[in-house]
């Protein structure tokens, strides 16, 4: 593997393609994604992450104007930044990726927009545990300053300004797939943001910091209606009910009641689209387990309303 992605390299620092940088950085990742009968240990990936970053400084040692090769960089060390648990380690895989694509920008007058949205994007994941998944009690968090973190909002606006240069391009259709996988982090990072705030022990909680959680579900709701496709309608009826799950939590019924209410809407209006994709069969399966999963919910939230 190693020899292949050296040849690679040294095409690519002689030069200087777009095209190869692309080519290179696909066969450059294919062991951090699984691959069907693939199943390497963490200890590996981490290994084999560190043989590509040896790899990679010794093409740029070699040739220290092979430019692209400072964003290939940059983005192994965000990969080695996800895999690591050492936050010293973290952070200084975090810092030498930032100054890789600083370095890029400068000799490419280019934009690394995309790698310095995935690193930021990482950053503050790695601050943002989703307690609702975890059998542990939520650390102490100051919910204002994990709510204004500059990672969340740096990560946010490097992929809409992402999703405004795309737009702009006549020569991408508005079912682009890129476009869909973009609003979908930006709406992912907004609901994210707003379960872990919502599972936060509610000591001191204001009505103003309640608002901002419902601002986010309803943001990442929209966000999620951007990504034009058929698995939309689910992707975006499960926002409203991690909405509904969150206020029921904290004693919003009518709020929950809302959300409930504004996942049966979308789906109603959507259902054709929905179907399409799917099939019929499939399509009444699944209304039927979406009936059956939210009925007792609604009915909880209902009683505890009338009270």
């Amino acid at each position: 593997m190693i020899n292949s992605r050296s040849r690679f390299y040294s095409v690519l620092t002689r030069t200087g393609s777009v095209l190869f940088l692309i080519f290179t950085v696909a066969v450059s990742f294919q062991h951090v994604c699984a691959q069907p009968g693939d199943h390497k240990t963490p200890e590996q990936i981490r290994k084999e992450l560190e043989s590509e970053l040896a790899e990679i400084e010794k093409q740029l040692n070699e040739n220290p104007d092979a430019k692209y090769l400072y964003e290939v960089r940059g983005k192994v060390l965000t990969d080695l930044f996800r895999k690591s648990k050492d936050r010293t380690e973290r952070d200084s895989f975090a810092a030498r990726a930032f100054a890789d694509f600083d370095t890029f920008e400068l000799l490419t007058k280019g934009k690394a927009l995309l790698p310095r949205a995935a690193l930021h994007e990482s950053i503050w994941f790695s601050k943002a545990p989703d307690k609702w998944s975890s059998d542990l009690p939520p650390p102490s968090i100051d919910v204002d300053a994990f709510r204004s973190n500059p990672h969340f909002e740096s990560a946010v606006s490097a992929y809409l300004e992402i999703i405004r240069l795309r737009k702009q391009d006549k020569s991408i259709d508005r079912n682009d797939e890129r476009l869909r996988d973009l609003y979908a982090k930006v709406s992912n990072l907004y609901s994210h943001r707003a379960r872990v705030v919502a599972g936060i022990p509610d000591t001191g909680r204001t009505v103003s910091d309640r608002q901002l959680i419902w601002n986010d579900f309803d943001q990442a709701a929209e966000y999620r209606k951007q990504s034009i496709d058929a698995l939309t309608v689910v992707d975006v009826t499960e926002v409203y009910l991690d909405k509904a799950q969150a206020a029921y939590a904290l004693g919003e019924f009518e709020i929950a009641l809302d959300a409930y209410q504004a996942a049966d809407n979308y789906m109603d209006q959507n259902w054709e689209r929905h179907c399409e994709y799917h099939g019929a069969s499939n399509c009444e399966k699944w209304k039927k387990g979406y009936v059956n999963r939210t009925r007792p919910l609604r009915a909880r939230a209902q009683l505890k309303q009338s009270k």
